[in-house]
């Protein structure tokens, strides 16, 4: 079967746009193609400004790489924050609202936001971008897990939960200054519920009422991610991760 072109990926996407639109995301059928949108509109996007096929390689070593001492230059890779921004700065690229900035942005019909938000594009994921590759791992950690708590995860190669364990395992995370994140992303699950919920408006009113507050006190906690116990019994028990070392010598 031949490849489609861009042009003809965006007629579909628009297509289906339409569609979506006239039924009820609710019914289990009509989610489903809810999020066949949303990964044709994910296609289009991660090509690029140069027409290239979307790619998430690059990332999957970034953790390893982690683990041995920082180089004070930056990891090979393409700058993508030279490219030119499609959207004002005041605008959040996912969906042109100037309330909200892309790291805020709560619908994620996925579970996760795909998308740079240290670059505000959607042509690549925070995990290749030079901007993240130049942080430390208590850095990123930071950025993917703190100041992502109860909210949509921002997604990598490697999801969050496994990138704090590994952090948690580093010399990063040991000592006295060290920080240790105690609030965490929505799982993946928990998001796609809060999108789908009432037909979509719980999470517009969701959105309106936390771009009002200018802080997250409206934001729901997920149980399955409202604290470290949770996230062991959840991701990490599951396969096989101990308890992180981290966490042990901070408990004694």
């Amino acid at each position: 079967m031949p490849s489609l072109s861009e042009d003809a990926i965006r007629a579909i996407v628009s297509t289906l746009e339409m569609l979506v639109t006239r039924v009820s995301i609710l019914e289990t059928d009509n989610s489903k193609l809810h999020i066949e949108v949303e990964n044709l509109r994910d296609e289009v996007r991660m090509r690029g400004d140069a027409g290239q096929p979307a790619s998430n390689q690059g990332a999957g070593n970034f953790v390893a790489s982690h683990l041995q001492p920082r180089s004070s230059s930056l990891q090979q890779g393409t700058d993508h924050s030279e490219r030119p921004s499609i959207p004002s700065k005041e605008q959040c690229a996912l969906c042109r609202s100037e309330s909200h900035s892309m790291s805020g942005h709560l619908k994620a019909s996925k579970g996760q936001i795909n998308a740079c938000i240290l670059c505000n594009r959607t042509n690549h994921y925070v995990d290749t971008c030079d901007k993240f590759k130049a942080m430390t791992m208590s850095e990123q950690m930071d950025l993917l897990v703190a100041s992502r708590a109860n909210m949509p995860a921002v997604k990598t190669s490697v999801p969050w939960h496994e990138l704090l364990w590994h952090y948690l395992q580093s010399n990063e995370s040991k000592g006295q200054d060290a920080k240790i994140p105690d609030v965490f992303p929505w799982s993946e699950s928990f998001a796609i519920e809060r999108a789908f919920e009432d037909h979509g408006k719980a999470i517009l009113a969701l959105q309106a009422k936390y771009d009002q507050a200018g802080n997250k006190d409206p934001l729901p906690v997920d149980p399955d991610t409202s604290s470290m116990e949770a996230i062991f019994q959840n991701f990490w028990a599951p396969k096989g991760y101990i308890w992180p070392e981290s966490l042990a010598q901070a408990s004694r």
